[in-house]
Order: structure tokens, then C-alpha cells, then sequence
């Protein structure tokens, strides 16, 4: 009996191992659609965040709100929080409409490096291991991909990489700093699941806020083909709630410092779907290089500090 029930766990385990898996690689293809959705089917960004996280909240409202614990919006660090979220979300959407979708991911897969600079310098705790050299690494391999001519046959539709990386960087520090305030979550008793609900609820309002402040025209919404619904359908159900509860459910059998190590992932799913979608390819062997030297920096350097509770990293990995 007892080797059938290990049995039976290993196996759940190895289930979950592939939830973690597809949920990276969902959240990969993330900043691909958003730029398709923008460049190519021409939809309003504000309004395309609108209908996708207001679709997720009919879902929320009948299978999750009446179950919710409704006293968490009584604690401050939600609204801090619903802050970061929806800061995050907004220049997530306004950097993929500027510049590469390949180029977003690989500034998002630097967010390690920046939650660890930022808990030194304000937090004043131990830098991880390494960081610095990791650091190296990856901005080598940055350049090796970036160097290339990665957006020759690329979608060229309101380009200008300067401005898309700048708002990226800044969207890549908020969410440093949303991942060291998740940290503390677990003092005000916040499931993953009830963070996840904010968020939503958070995007969708803060997104149709700027709709109608910024005179969005919706005329665009009427010339959707189907590819594009495709397309929608795949970013709102896929992603922001297949690949969320994909990663929720994850980490709460497998833990977060298992989960958080296959991030890297994520660049594969983005070049495959950045291909196929806008024409972002990598078209020399130095390129291909520069994204197996990101990927294996970015991994082993969370799986060296998934289990150091001294550092910044390695405290944020073990919630």
C-alpha cells in the first residue's frame, strides 16, 4: 500500500512539474500576443486589457467571489499592491507596442537580478551569490541576440525600440518590487489565489479608467477577423488564467523555488511564438548562442539560491 500511495505521489508530482512547465511557458508568449493584438489585429491597448481581464472577472464573479474571504480588502497592502499590478500590467502592454516582443521577455527574464539590487540597497540584505557575474552572462547574451539583426522581417507598425525598452525597464523594476512585497503576503494571510483575484479586478479597472481618459477609438474591435479573436482568446484564457492557476496550483504542491527555476522557459515559447506571429527570428548561430546563455545563467542562478534564506532571492524563492 504504501509503495502504491508513493507511487501515486510521485506521479502528481511529476503532473505538477509539467503545470509549472506549460505555466512558463504560457506567461512566454504573454508579451507576443499583446504586441500581435496591437500591431497587427490594430486594437486599442487599453481597451484589449479591458475586455480580457473583464472576461476573467465574469469567471471570478461566479466561481470565486462568492467563496472569497471579501475582509482582505480591508488591509492596505492590497491596495499597495493593486497599485504595483496595475502599474505593471499597463506599461507590460505599452512596451510591446513599441519595440520587439523578444526583446520585452529577455528585460522581464533580468527581473532576478533587479529584486536582488533593490533588497541590497533598500533592504540591506545579502546579495546572492554571484549576482554580478550572472549579471554579465545575461546581458552578454543579451547582446548576442540583440546585435543581430533580430527585427529585420520583423512587424515594424509604431517601432521605436528606445521607448519600448525604457518603459520594459521600468516595467521590469515594478515588478521587482511587486515580488518583494509579494514576500510579505503571508503576514496578512493572502492565499495566491485571492492575490490573483485582486490583480484581475485591479487591471480591469484601472485599464478601462485610462480607455476612457485617453479616448480610445474602438472602431478597430469591429474589423476583428477571427485569427485575431484566436489570438484574444488564447492571451485570456491561456495565459492570464490557464497559466495563473497553472502556476498558483504549482507552487503550492511543489513549492516556489522549483517553480521559480524553470522561469527561463519563457524565452523559448516567446522566439517560437515571436516567429511564427511577428516575424522575430533569430537568424544567425550567435543569436541562438545568446539565448542558450541567457536561459542557463537565469536558471542556475535561481536554483543555487532557491535555498539560501540569507539572501534576498533565496527569501523570496522559499514563499
Amino acid at each position: 500500500m504504501d509503495n502504491e500511495q508513493a507511487a501515486v505521489s510521485e506521479g502528481q508530482s511529476w503532473g505538477w512539474v509539467g503545470a509549472a512547465v506549460l505555466a512558463q511557458l504560457g506567461w512566454g508568449t504573454s508579451p507576443v500576443l499583446m504586441r500581435y493584438l496591437q500591431t497587427i489585429s490594430g486594437l486599442p491597448g487599453f481597451s484589449m486589457l479591458v475586455a480580457a481581464h473583464g472576461t476573467l472577472l465574469l469567471l471570478i464573479a461566479v466561481l470565486f467571489l462568492p467563496r472569497m474571504d471579501k475582509s482582505i480588502f480591508r488591509h492596505k497592502f492590497v491596495w499597495l499592491f493593486a497599485l504595483l499590478v496595475a502599474a505593471r500590467g499597463i506599461t507590460n502592454m505599452l512596451a510591446v507596442q513599441y519595440t520587439l516582443a523578444v526583446y520585452v521577455q529577455i528585460i522581464y527574464l533580468m527581473t532576478p537580478f533587479v529584486v536582488a539590487l533593490i533588497s541590497r540597497l533598500l533592504l540591506r540584505e545579502e546579495l546572492p551569490h554571484h549576482t554580478f557575474k550572472a549579471m554579465i552572462a545575461a546581458f552578454a547574451g543579451a547582446l548576442l541576440i540583440a546585435g543581430q539583426g533580430l527585427g529585420e522581417t520583423a512587424v515594424a507598425a509604431s517601432r521605436n525600440d528606445f521607448i519600448g525598452v525604457s518603459i520594459a525597464i521600468v516595467s521590469t523594476v515594478i515588478l521587482a518590487v511587486y515580488m518583494i512585497a509579494a514576500r510579505h503576503a503571508s503576514k496578512y494571510n493572502l492565499s495566491a489565489s485571492s492575490l490573483w483575484i485582486v490583480q484581475t479586478i485591479s487591471l480591469f479597472t484601472f485599464s478601462t479608467a485610462a480607455a476612457l481618459l485617453t479616448g480610445e477609438k474602438l472602431s478597430a474591435w469591429r474589423g476583428m477577423q477571427f485569427p485575431d479573436w484566436g489570438i484574444l482568446l488564447l492571451l485570456t484564457f491561456g495565459v492570464l488564467l490557464g497559466a495563473n492557476m497553472g502556476q498558483i496550483g504549482a507552487i503550492q504542491r511543489l513549492g516556489a523555488p522549483l517553480v521559480s527555476s524553470t522561469m527561463a522557459l519563457r524565452l523559448v515559447s516567446s522566439l517560437i511564438f515571436a516567429a511564427l506571429l511577428l516575424g522575430e527570428r533569430l537568424t544567425t548561430g550567435f543569436q541562438l548562442a545568446g539565448a542558450v546563455v541567457i536561459m542557463i545563467t537565469i536558471t542556475l542562478y535561481l536554483r543555487q539560491n532557491q535555498g539560501n534564506s540569507t539572501n534576498s532571492l533565496g527569501g523570496f524563492l522559499k514563499k
